[in-house]
């Protein structure tokens, strides 16, 4: 993939055209993404982020917390049959992927002199990753109870990741929960997590950038695997060239497992792939997204084996499109909620003149086989954090309706990511297309 720095609207379609002409239509759709997503770091990033970013989130989260002490602990690689991943807040506070980190935000005139303290294994001077936060005190993990020890005596409050009290019995936060009352018994232990999710949900230019490469990696799974889609072919070895294709994109890692569900199997929500082989006439799900920078994509698209929709499939097909562009439309900042477009989308389906059947013989409208929700947060999580009320301008969305009618084994889902702007929202995956016409070219490798 080309490493085209574009930063306005013009110079992005200067470069598709520019694409184009060289490439060919036949490249035009990977080559839109690569244009529009290959964003160039900026110097001196972490992460795809600027220094500021991270310092900017510390300081709000100070803010929110008071004179509390915050302990974040990211876990040791303690399993070696899993490729290992920070823990969100690590990431999010401070880039560090470092296992076994840690960082304290302590308030102020404490005795480290410095309102975040980072803590690495091994020796502080060895931490080139450490260097690289622009944090200056940096100490060895060995030391950080130790070291924080007087901040931790004087706090009133203290916040940690994960659950506390009784519901933190025999788990990690637990105990570290015991080991700050060992030092501090009066210290009232809290959970960071709420804190962080109305923080997360506004994502800052950055991590945008990060979520836009990691839609352009998972394009290139599509891109790869779709051509593969054929009958004969098993539902694992389409995971397997989605995965393939991944990696080519250099995305290292994938933000949940992949679905990946034919005929029977297409009706089954989080289909884990199987070696059962696709016959022609079936409708296949496609549900996955690459990892870039611990930030993740979420896109679904439908296949049918054979190449070729039946009627029934294709009228299906139009219909969870069709609710798709509505539900785009009808998202607004700071009004819509889940529970709202929820019902939007689910009366959309209602108002279809199509009919199915259920497994007992009875005909229903088509809001019966929509049988989930319509879409979730994005971010470092597939089903990021988020806020309880209306979507807020900068939040990423999914918008992914579906149909699934067992008695006919089919099933049927278009998701794609969406940045929630003031006058609505971007479909940031807009270069994989939907349409009939553009799923059929990608069958055959175009």
């Amino acid at each position: 993939m080309s490493h085209l720095v574009t930063r306005t609207p013009s110079l992005r379609r200067a470069a598709v055209a520019r694409i184009v002409a060289v490439c060919g239509a036949a490249a035009l759709c990977m080559a839109t993404l690569s244009a529009l997503y290959a964003i160039t770091a900026p110097a001196g990033a972490l992460l795809g982020q600027t220094l500021d970013e991270f310092a900017q989130r510390r300081a709000k989260l100070r803010q929110s917390v008071g004179d509390a002490v915050v302990l974040i602990v990211s876990p040791r690689a303690d399993d070696d049959r899993l490729r290992y991943r920070p823990s969100n807040e690590m990431v999010y506070l401070t880039g560090v992927e470092t296992p076994g980190a840690a960082a304290a935000l302590l308030p102020a005139g404490n005795s480290l002199g410095s309102n975040t303290a980072l803590f690495m294994p091994g020796s502080p001077d060895e931490a080139a990753e450490a260097r690289r936060t622009g944090i200056s005190c940096v100490r060895a993990t060995a030391d950080m109870w130790e070291s924080i020890a007087e901040p931790l005596k004087r706090a009133a409050s203290v916040y940690i990741v994960g659950p506390v009290g009784e519901r933190g019995i025999h788990t990690a936060s637990g105990a570290i929960e015991a080991r700050i009352k060992t030092v501090n018994p009066k210290a009232e232990v809290r959970d960071i997590r709420r804190h962080l999710a109305s923080l997360r949900c506004v994502k800052s230019a950055g991590e945008l950038a990060n979520i836009k490469s990691a839609i352009a990696a998972t394009m290139r799974g599509f891109s790869v695997a779709a051509r593969e889609i054929k009958p004969g072919a098993t539902e694992l070895a389409v995971e397997g060239f989605v995965l393939f294709g991944f990696r080519q994109a250099g995305a290292p890692r994938e933000g949940f497992p992949a679905v990946v569900g034919s005929g029977p199997n297409s009706i089954v929500l989080h289909n884990d792939p199987t070696s059962r082989p696709l016959e022609k006439g079936e409708t296949l799900i496609v549900d996955i997204g690459a990892e870039v920078n611990c930030y993740t994509a979420d896109l679904t698209r439908t296949f049918p084996v054979g190449g070729r929709f039946t009627p029934r499939q294709l009228a299906l097909y139009e219909l969870v499109r069709s609710v798709q562009t509505a539900c785009e439309k009808h998202v607004v900042a700071g009004k819509t909620t889940w529970g709202e477009i929820n019902d939007f989308a689910r009366r959309k389906f209602r108002e279809s003149p199509l009919r199915a059947a259920a497994q007992d013989g009875t005909m229903h409208t088509m809001d019966r086989f929509f049988v989930h929700g319509l879409g979730h947060w994005l971010g470092l999580d597939v089903h990021d954090v988020g806020v309880s009320g209306p979507m807020p301008v900068g939040s990423v969305i999914t918008i992914e309706p579906g149909l699934y009618i067992a008695s006919e084994s089919i099933g049927i889902r278009i998701e794609d990511d969406y940045l929630v702007t003031e006058t609505g929202v971007e479909k940031l995956s807009a270069a994989l297309p939907s349409d009939v016409q553009a799923i059929q070219r990608m069958m055959r490798g175009r």
